[in-house]
């Protein structure tokens, strides 16, 4: 079981706090931070912390999707600029299509034959050459 420290101390590095900052505020020192990120335990706490702070911020994030979209639409439809509109529709197309350059899928119809040799196709060329 961690103690109030190790606790404190992982709840702050999943902050972002400077691991110098933590060992103030902990009253300990760096090293014994270091120390502490070596056990298994801790190691194991930080990652499940860790985990639930991302998962929490994909909720915030979701729960305000909604809104960001409609900001963007309005953008698009309303803003004075045509720069701003023209962002704004790009945006939208981009999320919704994909990228122009992402949206390029590329296929090898020749799956599963054989590749064929420079030689061969070099011979192939000079036969449609001579014809």
């Amino acid at each position: 079981m961690l103690d109030d420290n190790k606790l404190q101390c992982i709840q702050l590095i999943v902050k972002g706090e400077s691991k110098t900052e933590i060992a103030k505020l902990i009253k300990v020192s760096r090293k014994t931070i270091y120390n502490w990120i070596e056990d298994e335990e801790f190691k194991k706490e930080l990652s499940e912390m860790r985990e639930e702070s991302k998962n929490r911020a994909k909720e915030i994030i979701n729960n305000e999707a909604v809104k960001a979209a409609k900001i963007v639409v309005d953008l698009m439809q309303k803003a004075k600029s045509e720069k701003v509109r023209y962002g704004a529709a790009s945006d939208i197309l981009d999320r919704g299509l994909g990228k122009a350059t992402s949206r390029m899928e590329l296929s090898d119809s020749r799956e599963g034959e054989d590749d064929v040799s420079v030689d061969v196709l070099d011979q192939e060329i000079k036969e449609i050459d001579n014809e």
